[in-house]
């Protein structure tokens, strides 16, 4: 009975921080990466979709290949400075040992190291007339790395998360006539979780200090899957200065599949138990609206509307061969806007800036230490240095100032016989520092 509940509350509490996501390592709201173009990271991303000028088109609009200068590579990496605290606001836990009072624990020091997001690019013209182009990239579209001192005063919601996302998506692209063009793509997608929380001492006494970091137990889930989703997009180009792109990314289904690990606290014995495990991470589907304008042969502004569609991470159902559960995380669709320009200064030197407001789909009631999120306002400057005709190189730099927001959540634990229950509360600041490098190479 004991391994039956245990393991079932480890798999459902662990399995919530895989979707949860990266204040974090991903720099978008939610658990979203888009860091996946080191040129437009220098526009917060504004019009990406609009704006086909290297291989990242691929990503962002594969439409876009088919109006490209000829075949192409595009490479580069951003590292990722977030910085986050949770300050406790008054937690609390009760035992069924007769504790009633101030949960102890530290206040959360900044969870997150630097951390580099590569990507590449190949776009390949199939026909003479360049109408018909092939594409691949490779990037990691979502993500989460944190990671907390052991007296962290909401260790029984999380102490450590890691997931990983890894996308492959070969593409094609078709110029239908001057104004229109469209484009496909595969995603085959392969997703790795690691994440841990603490279990308190249920028998913890009133003359007690409470649960303590000493006295818990330890529960730990591992899991992977590999699945398969899509991207369509399209772009018309009404006049030669104007520029409109649609795109849409099917979110992908993922069934994590591994194992539960569960350490009970000492004074329940200090047992270890492995059991099999899997739950559903159903990743948003992500629908994109962006239009380019060139004021001049120098100036052009662009910007965008993104949708996404994170209310399809609503729960998590998980399964184990003992049983099953869910759990709720009420996470809301979401919107994105943004606004930037790039100038050509010569024929080797063009700057950009941009500003985005990226909403959060979490809700308070909901929030989780794992994603202490908040909207997102993004700062960026950029400079593209075009060495030749054949290779350039891309510099950006971003400052994300993320909104405060409260952490209120109720953790309930039994084991066997005995229960506690957590109540977490804190407040969460945060911001994060982008710097990416890129090259692009013509062939």
């Amino acid at each position: 009975m004991i391994l039956r509940k245990l393991s079932l509350s480890c798999a459902a509490l662990a399995i919530m921080g895989a979707g949860i996501g990266l204040d974090n390592s991903a720099e978008a709201a939610g658990f979203y990466i888009q860091e996946q173009s080191s040129y437009h990271l220098g526009m917060s991303f504004a019009g990406s979709a609009a704006d086909p000028v290297d291989a990242s088109t691929v990503y962002y609009n594969p439409a876009g290949m088919a109006h490209l200068d000829g075949k192409q590579i595009q490479i580069g990496t951003h590292l990722l400075v977030p910085n986050s605290k949770i300050k406790d606001t008054g937690s609390t836990a009760t035992t069924i040992g007769g504790f009633n009072g101030t949960l102890n624990g530290s206040n959360g020091s900044n969870p997150y190291d630097p951390t580099p997001v590569p990507n590449a690019y190949v776009a390949y013209p199939v026909t003479d007339a360049q109408d018909w182009w092939v594409g691949f990239a490779l990037t990691a579209p979502f993500g989460l790395s944190n990671e907390y001192n052991d007296d962290f005063f909401g260790r029984y919601d999380s102490t450590q998360s890691d997931l990983k996302v890894l996308d492959f998506a070969p593409t094609v692209s078709w110029k239908m006539n001057d104004k229109w063009s469209f484009g496909a793509g595969l995603n085959v997608q392969y997703a790795d979780a690691h994440l841990e929380n603490a279990i308190p001492n249920t028998l913890a006494g009133a003359a007690s200090a409470g649960p303590t970091p000493e006295t818990d137990g330890r529960q730990d889930l591992s899991g992977d899957n590999l699945g398969l989703g899509y991207n369509i997009g399209a772009l018309w180009t009404p006049t030669d200065d104007w520029r409109v792109g649609l795109h849409y990314r099917h979110g992908v289904a993922h069934n994590l599949e591994g194992r539960v690990v569960t350490v009970l606290p000492a004074a329940l014995g200090g047992t270890k138990s492995t059991v099999a495990g899997q739950a559903e991470l159903d990743l948003p589907a992500i629908a994109t609206i962006a239009a380019a304008h060139d004021f001049s042969d120098r100036l052009t502004v662009q910007g965008h509307v993104i949708w996404f569609g994170w209310s399809s991470f609503d729960d998590i159902p998980v399964q184990t061969p003992i049983g099953s559960s869910q759990t709720l995380q009420n996470y809301n669709d979401t919107y994105a806007v943004a606004l930037g320009f790039k100038y050509k200064l010569d024929d080797q030197w063009e700057l950009k800036a941009g500003f985005q407001f990226d909403e959060t789909p979490t809700e308070d009631g909901f929030r989780s230490t794992r994603t202490p999120d908040g909207d997102r306002n993004w700062y960026s400057v950029g400079a593209t240095y075009k060495m030749n005709d054949r290779i350039s190189f891309d510099l950006s730099g971003t400052y994300i100032d993320i909104d405060d927001e409260e952490i209120d959540l109720t953790k309930q634990f039994r084991l066997g016989a005995t229960t506690a229950s957590v109540d977490i509360n804190g407040k969460t600041e945060g911001d994060v520092g982008i710097v990416a490098l890129g090259m692009s190479y013509k062939f």
